[in-house]
């Protein structure tokens, strides 16, 4: 009996991992994925994104601080960066108190600017990557301060009191401008610092451990892209603008050197040197108007930069783009089964949303960003759990069975593996064609011709029991409608609301849920078109 018992309680402890704790680093999920891929785009709110997207927590009206309700207005192309406003102050009184209605008492915004939101046709391959993956509706970043301090939170678990941008508080005009450009972190002339939220100000020069750090202690692999800089005045200067140049062992390191890429060769290095387990795309970059004719930056061939970033005054277009080119690539190749692809904007850019961000520290979390994952192993639809930039952490360290939490908001943020289910049958890959035309354009990709008419496809497989792929091939953009009904016409389910989608191929799938076996048919409606085809469910 005695023996019994000693067993009982040496399984019990196993159990609760109070001893042997290497076993915490065995592996706890089972999974394809080795490659984690992480793109930040830059300053746009959810409902300036995805506020009309379907079946998303989104909305087209805004509520002012005298409580008036006003129609959010189809946004311009280009937006005046000068009447709209981030960073702690601005969110602060946005957020006010949870309300959500402070925006218009934000200090020299523009109603027009500030409370306005694009849709299918702005960002038309955002939102088929929604349709055919997932959209996260709830996905705030971490503070209420804009880039720096959210970038921060994301390699490092936090942001060391900070709630601002890196700059020159002595400097001003053209001067402070090139200032606050400077690299972050150790690279940066030591006059550069940045608030805190106590009212101090402190040098950008950290050392503490970060994602990358954990993904080494794996033997892991990682890589960043991010704009390299190269000014001609006042004096020539050259930099990596990345957040790793902020933590002291890593930007000393010849990783640094070597793992640190420009954006614009991401194409290059990935087809020479293959896909890294953990790799961090970022645009943080944006000339104003008014600096560009007196400084010289200097580019190398080929170079889609600045346009890319999303970043006001700059357009979404090439932004959009530059990203799909990015995910084209990886699906076209040998890694894409083994990906999981995260989109999100580091903060809201100055755009109304409604929803307001939990407040689980005195730093935030901050006004909700749009989040895209793009897997085939990812769950689709739309994720509406909370979740911020320590969530993406969370995942790798669930994927990589990385040892420990960078902080305490790792450890409590809801993990982004709810999202995946790795038993399902992979989501096929959507190829997207580009709709900009870039400097010195990318050569077209092969796979990326397109037929001179509209061609509706068999669905794959035909037979089937709980799921299949429907795809068509666009010539052209348009307004497109997909339906499918059952044997006596009755409609099922509609697929594709009168969506505008560019051109290009377009898988879409279809799960047939609780249907019974039988004949049906799917159908495809543009403007000039119209085509139908049968399928058989067996069960």
């Amino acid at each position: 009996m005695k023996i019994k018992l000693i067993n009982l309680l040496f399984l019990y402890l196993l159990s609760t991992n109070y001893i042997f704790p290497q076993l915490l680093n065995e592996k706890k999920f089972a999974t394809p994925i080795e490659h984690v891929i992480v793109i930040v785009k830059e300053n746009r709110s959810f409902d300036h994104y995805f506020g009309k997207f379907k079946g998303a927590d989104g909305t087209t009206k805004a509520k002012l601080s005298n409580g008036t309700v006003i129609d959010l207005k189809h946004a311009d192309k280009n937006i005046d960066a000068n009447k709209i406003k981030i960073g702690w102050g601005a969110s602060t009184t946005a957020y006010n108190n949870g309300t959500m209605d402070g925006f218009d008492k934000v200090e020299g915004i523009g109603i027009d600017e500030t409370f306005c939101q694009y849709d299918s046709t702005d960002l038309p391959n955002y939102y088929i990557y929604a349709n055919n993956y997932a959209l996260c509706d709830k996905f705030f970043t971490p503070t209420h301060g804009p880039s720096f301090s959210n970038h921060m939170y994301l390699i490092a678990g936090h942001a060391f009191g900070a709630v601002g941008n890196p700059e020159d508080p002595n400097s001003s005009g053209f001067n402070k401008y090139l200032d606050y450009i400077y690299p972050w972190g150790w690279a940066a002339p030591s006059r550069i610092t940045v608030a805190t939220l106590s009212g101090n100000r402190i040098t950008p020069q950290f050392d503490c451990p970060t994602i990358i750090d954990k993904i080494k202690e794996k033997g892991l692999t990682w890589k960043e892209f991010c704009p390299i800089l190269k000014w001609t005045f006042p004096s020539k200067v050259e930099y990596k603008y990345s957040r790793f140049g902020c933590i002291k062992h890593i930007y000393e390191s010849n990783e640094f050197k070597t793992n640190v890429h420009n954006i614009d060769q991401f194409d290059n290095i990935f087809k020479s040197q293959g896909l890294a387990n953990y790799t961090i795309i970022t645009n943080t970059f944006s000339i104003p108007k008014e600096y560009q004719s007196a400084v010289t930056l200097v580019l190398e061939p080929g170079t889609i930069l600045p346009q890319t970033s999303e970043h006001p005054p700059l357009g979404t277009c090439e932004g959009e783009d530059f990203t799909v080119m990015i995910i084209n690539s990886i699906m076209n190749s040998q890694y894409w089964e083994k990906c999981a692809i995260f989109i999100f904007w580091d903060d809201y850019g100055g755009f109304y949303d409604h929803v307001p961000p939990p407040q689980i520290d005195s730093y935030g979390l901050g006004i909700r960003v749009p989040c895209l994952i793009i897997s085939p192993w990812v769950k689709k639809g739309i994720k509406s759990t909370v979740f911020e930039f320590a969530s993406v952490n969370k995942f790798i360290k669930s994927v990589f069975n990385t040892n420990g939490f960078l902080s305490s908001r790792d450890s409590l943020a809801n993990d982004m593996i709810s999202c995946f289910d790795f038993t399902q049958t992979p989501l096929p890959k959507t190829i997207l064609p580009t709709h900009c035309t870039f400097p010195n354009e990318v050569e077209e990709n092969e796979e990326m011709k397109l037929p001179d008419k509209l061609i509706l496809n068999q669905n794959f497989p035909n037979p089937f029991n709980s799921s299949t792929t429907i795809d068509f091939v666009l010539p052209k953009s348009d307004y497109v409608t997909l339906k499918v009904y059952d044997e006596l016409g009755k409609e099922v389910i509609t697929l594709i609301d009168n969506a505008y989608l560019n051109a290009g191929y377009y898988p879409v799938r279809f799960e047939a849920g609780n249907l019974a076996s039988g004949v049906y048919y799917y159908r495809l409606i543009t403007k000039d078109y119209k085509e139908e085809k049968k399928m058989v469910i067996l069960k």
